[in-house]
């Protein structure tokens, strides 16, 4: 135990340093798995390390490692903020450019770099269980670039599981992957051609206009038909369980106007019976609670129960979800002007 714990020490600071030459910053940090200590614009975070014969893991690492490196010494934070596109998912696909646009100066340079990439990519794109629409697209955008930008080649596997999209994007980048490649050291000129492609490509459009359809639609049903509010509203659930941007907004609001109805009618109900009310706050506190056993408790760490993979997209979704939040906390601050 003690010698598998030292190769991970071991292979962790091998790790830091490859990140501080590749990154060409020695005052980078670098931490791993949930160490929230390290944090900020100078710092890299990595996943956990499992066991030291998971190959797959380190294999992950190194090659994150190096994309992330690479990020931090050839892209501007403030020239990919200027011309990032709106809507979810053109965000993710300008991230991801950028992400290769990074990668294809570094592996020019480090041949090394190259391999771990293209290593770890070919085993997780292989991987792939592809559900929704969104993971199609994205996935396929990403291996459309690399094919064209990174020279990497797919295997009929893989073909078979993108093919879907693959003449799409053909269409719409197939005039402008040269002038991309010629771009490719100069950010400012990258991200611009790049941030309008994706956004023609209209990727989040049509979500938009269903959730601006169904607005129009509850405003009228309101005024005309208070009958048909139940079919309204089974119809955008259906729709937020077929998409996972959005989900869960709407019952946050059902849920606020359920909770400050149930705060008038408490409020009212407190006040006709102020003895009762008096009576509870001064009971309240005397409870003294004792948990009965602590025999059959069992604490378990994430990393135990799912592997670095799933917990990686569980994370990935979550931040997704996070993100869409901002459009709702726009609405309803609208809404209560």
């Amino acid at each position: 135990m003690e010698n598998k714990k030292e190769k991970i020490a071991d292979f962790k600071t091998a790790i830091s340093s490859t990140v501080r030459s590749l990154s060409n910053s020695e005052k980078i940090e670098v931490s791993f798995g949930n160490d929230a200590s390290k944090s900020g614009t100078n710092s890299i975070r990595l996943p956990e390390l499992s066991p030291i014969n998971n190959k797959l893991n380190y294999n992950q690492i190194r090659a994150i490692a190096d994309s992330k490196s690479l990020r931090h010494r050839f892209s501007d934070p403030k020239t990919f903020k200027q011309y990032e596109p709106d809507g979810n998912i053109s965000k993710q696909l300008y991230r991801i450019s950028e992400k290769i646009r990074c990668e294809k100066i570094g592996t020019s340079y480090f041949k090394g770099v190259k391999n771990n990439i293209e290593t770890f990519y070919q085993e997780r794109v292989s991987g792939l269980d592809l559900k929704s629409s969104e993971d199609k697209i994205i996935e396929s955008f990403e291996n459309y670039l690399r094919t064209k930008f990174l020279d990497f080649e797919n295997n009929s596997q893989v073909d078979k599981k993108l093919k879907s999209y693959k003449k799409d994007l053909n269409e719409k980048f197939k005039d402008k992957i040269g002038q991309l490649n010629e771009f490719t050291l100069n950010q400012e000129k990258f991200n611009s051609l790049i941030s309008e492609l994706i956004s023609n490509m209209n990727l989040d459009e049509n979500l938009d206009e269903e959730e601006k359809k169904d607005d129009e639609q509850n405003n009228d049903d309101k005024q005309n038909k208070p009958d048909n509010q139940e079919k309204l509203a089974k119809k955008k659930e259906d729709r937020q369980e077929e998409m996972s941007i959005d989900s869960g907004m709407p019952d946050l609001e059902n849920e606020a106007k359920e909770s400050d109805q149930a705060e008038e009618d408490l409020e009212i109900e407190d006040n006709s019976q102020p003895d009762l009310r008096k009576k509870g706050k001064s009971t309240l506190g005397d409870i003294n609670y004792k948990t009965y056993t602590e025999e059959f408790d069992e604490i378990i760490k994430a990393e135990e129960l799912e592997n670095i993979e799933e917990l990686t997209r569980l994370r990935k979704n979550l931040d997704q979800q996070l993100l869409q939040l901002k459009n709702f906390i726009s609405k309803l601050a609208n809404k209560l002007q």
